[in-house]
Formats: structure tokens, C-alpha cells, sequence
């Protein structure tokens, strides 16, 4: 199973990509006692709580509120189809 967690950034001018395989999350916080999956959670409820706002997609919510069960994608084009809708949903700043 693979882990991927997205950050838009603005108007998602920025993005920055999260391969929790490759993350060294001993910079971030130190629990060695959580595997793979807990510390991608723990990451998401830490970044959560610092932006209220923040949108989130089905399985960062199911992250932020503890849920027992984790939110799949069954592709990455799906993750991303969700990401997009998300961004779609926005209103859009207005000119000038």
C-alpha cells in the first residue's frame, strides 16, 4: 500500500507531494511506535490542526477525525480526481 499525501498550496500555485515511504518523519515528530499508516495520520491531524481551513479530501478527513477505517483510492488518477473536484468547489478569488 502506498501513501501519498498532497499540500496545495494558495490557490494551489504550490504544490508540494508527500511519498510517506520516502518522508523522514523523525524531523517532524518522533513516535517510533506507530507504523507507516499511524505516522501518515499523526502528520495529517498535526497539519489539520495548524490550518483550520484547510480543505481536505475524504481520507485526510477520515486521518483527522481518528476514523477506525482508512479511506482507499483505488488509483492514484482517483486520489487526484478527488483533489481536483476539491479545487473545483472553491470560490474563486475575485479580479482586481
Amino acid at each position: 500500500m502506498e501513501f501519498l499525501l498532497d499540500l496545495l498550496i494558495g490557490t494551489a500555485s504550490m504544490r508540494f507531494q508527500i511519498e510517506a515511504a520516502n518522508f523522514g518523519f523523525k524531523y517532524v515528530f518522533d513516535r517510533p511506535e506507530l507504523d507507516l499508516a499511524g505516522k501518515v495520520d499523526e502528520l495529517i491531524q498535526r497539519l489539520a490542526e495548524h490550518a483550520p481551513h484547510a480543505l481536505l479530501n475524504q481520507g485526510a478527513l477520515a486521518a483527522r477525525e481518528r476514523a477506525s477505517t482508512r479511506r482507499h483510492y483505488p488509483s492514484k488518477a482517483a486520489f487526484f480526481d478527488e483533489e481536483i473536484w476539491l479545487l473545483w468547489r472553491q470560490p474563486r478569488p475575485k479580479a482586481g
